[in-house]
């Protein structure tokens, strides 16, 4: 993965295929626009913006600004959610969440302030019982390894993680197919 940060702005791509990329600021892609897989490369920038240190005048403190931020799987209702209430919405169709959380942790922290910076969607108690596979697991032991030790999750029913998720000043539409594979990350401060 690769991340550079100019002009204020942090730029991290990433290509369907796996391969990360360093982008300019005009956000162009600087290869021909396909992989070896002929699918379409999918950008992603996070803004971030300098904060200043009042007591050393050290401008190297990186402030990441979306609070909160959401992953939404393939079939997270992110373009009605986002036109509704104005959120931004922004396109990783050749990403699973798991891959997208790893690389977001390495630039961003959770915050250590909430009780849960972790948002999960709730199993359907008929998929409970039928034992749907979810990938709970995995999401939490990239939280863990990012935050140095174990990171406390709320679980909330499909129509309450919907209203927390408007909430968010951004939604990622990824193209995970597990079910229940959306998770609310509240971000912490680098």
């Amino acid at each position: 993965m690769s991340c550079e940060v100019r002009s204020g702005v942090a730029v991290l791509s990433s290509y369907p295929c796996g391969v990360y990329r360093k982008v300019d600021d005009n956000r162009s892609c600087r290869r021909d626009g396909f992989c070896g897989d002929a699918e379409r490369h999918t950008l992603f920038w996070l803004n971030v913006r300098r904060k200043t240190d009042r007591h050393t005048q050290n401008s190297s403190d990186i402030k990441i600004s979306i609070l909160p931020l959401v992953l939404a799987d393939i079939n997270f209702p992110t373009s009605s959610i986002c036109k509704k209430e104005g959120i931004k919405e922004y396109r990783a169709d050749g990403l699973g969440v798991p891959a997208l959380l790893e690389a977001i942790l390495t630039l961003m922290p959770l915050d250590v302030h909430v009780k849960c910076p972790v948002v999960l969607m709730q199993r359907e108690p008929i998929d409970e019982r039928r034992g749907t596979v979810t990938k709970f697991e995995e999401y939490k032991r990239i939280c863990d390894e990012h935050h140095k030790k174990e990171v406390e999750r709320e679980f909330l029913a499909r129509g309450l993680f919907y209203e927390r998720a408007k909430k968010a000043c951004a939604i990622i539409q990824t193209g995970e197919t597990a079910a229940y594979g959306n998770i609310i990350l509240v971000r912490g401060t680098c």
